[in-house]
């Protein structure tokens, strides 16, 4: 379209009918407003030739034409170019006129009432319905841009809380069982001296997971995250994972069993990286499954190229209008039902980038009272180069 407020208004007149064509021509000639530039084309197939490599204001549009009748004219045209207003111009089937607005067009003209009044006049209307068109439908994008950023920013705000929360919890129980033992309220060699010592152990490695993850997702974000691929047993780092799990697994009286693919057996993955996905997903299942339940991992070839991890729950379940934003950055399962839960935030998160990061994808299955099974899906087979020996890559 032209920008210029003076430049020539730019009319594609579509009309086989060449007496037609020369009564438009003259109405516009005469009519009064700015400079009008004229092209024509005598088919629908020209037209849509014509308006693909020219920048046209408006199109005048017949709907006798040898290769389109009726509607189905305007609905060529507005398939290609939506957003270009359309006049079309009829016999006396005001009924078919009206049809054609309903399918897109801004205005019609029946062609024994070409004056120039009247054609000026409907080709103003129909620019000024669809710059208004256009205009709403900017301000509705404009309106769903800002409600997006509220939400981002809401949802931002309320994870640096949550992650300021995290982050005190470990460091003051380090500071508090740290002052105990400095100022002598505990004596040492006493038992409340060895749980003090393991209270500041434990919370010091919460605190270091809780920072590497935050580094881990900055890392990915940059595209500065690499991994290491190795040869590996998928069941000896499924069981590494429970072993890690099993004072969660026991404080909660959680049985956790693993179903494992016979035809599965060794190849090249990042060891770390894999248990990092499986830690994530089993701890979350812990988490959210109630004291005496059960969680078991799933582990099988998943197509020629592909492994298959999942992880199934008894636990509260999820609902529905919950299950797209799992994934996203700064959100929490069971925000709203189960806050006694709540952590970080950041583990399902880190753990889409992750897998993401290496050609994979992740997803989740779940509805409220059925638990939930949580699934990764990761290549088999690394690039030849990597498959004779450890390596590694860069996302």
């Amino acid at each position: 379209m032209s920008n210029e407020l003076d430049a020539p208004l730019k009319v594609l007149v579509v009309e086989d009918n060449p007496a037609d064509a020369a009564l438009i021509e003259e109405t516009l000639t005469f009519s009064a407003g700015s400079t009008v530039e004229l092209v024509y084309a005598t088919s629908l197939g020209q037209a849509l030739g014509l308006l693909n490599r020219l920048a046209l204001d408006v199109v005048l549009l017949d709907l006798g034409l040898p290769d389109g009748k009726g509607v189905v004219c305007v609905e060529q045209v507005r398939l290609h170019h939506r957003d270009l207003p359309i006049v079309v111009l009829t016999g006396n089937d005001e009924q078919m006129a009206m049809a054609c607005i309903a399918a897109g067009a801004q205005d019609y003209l029946c062609k024994d009432r070409v004056l120039s009044d009247n054609v000026r006049r409907a080709i103003d209307y129909a620019i000024a319905r669809r710059d208004a068109a256009v205009q709403m439908a900017r301000s509705e994008q404009l309106q769903r841009e800002n409600a997006q950023m509220q939400e981002v920013n809401r949802a931002k705000s309320q994870f640096i809380a949550s992650m300021s929360h995290e982050l005190r919890t470990p460091l003051n129980a380090v500071i508090g069982f740290g002052e105990m033992l400095r100022t002598g309220i505990v004596m040492p060699h006493s038992r409340d001296y060895q749980k003090c010592v393991e209270h500041i152990c434990t919370s010091g490695k919460h605190l270091l997971n809780l920072i590497n993850d935050i580094l881990d997702m900055a890392k990915i974000e940059s595209g500065k995250m690499e991994f290491r691929y190795e040869r590996a047993s998928i069941s000896a780092l499924v069981a590494e994972v429970v072993d890690i799990c099993g004072t969660l697994m026991r404080e909660k009286s959680i049985s956790v069993t693993v179903v494992r693919d016979d035809t599965l057996d060794e190849f090249y993955i990042d060891v770390l990286r894999f248990k990092q996905i499986l830690y994530n997903f089993l701890s979350n299942a812990i988490k959210f499954t109630p004291a005496g339940g059960y969680a078991s991992i799933h582990t099988r070839v998943d197509g020629p190229d592909h492994i298959r991890l999942e992880v199934h729950d008894s636990g509260v379940g999820i609902g529905s209008e919950e299950l797209p934003l799992l994934f996203q950055e700064f959100r929490q399962v069971g925000n709203n039902a189960q806050s006694s839960c709540q952590g970080s935030g950041l583990g399902l998160s880190l753990t889409r980038k992750l897998v993401e990061a290496q050609g994979g994808h992740v997803g989740v299955s779940s509805s409220p009272g059925t638990g939930s099974v949580f699934y990764a899906v990761l290549p088999k087979w690394v690039p030849p180069t990597l498959a004779h020996g450890a390596g590694s890559r860069s996302p």
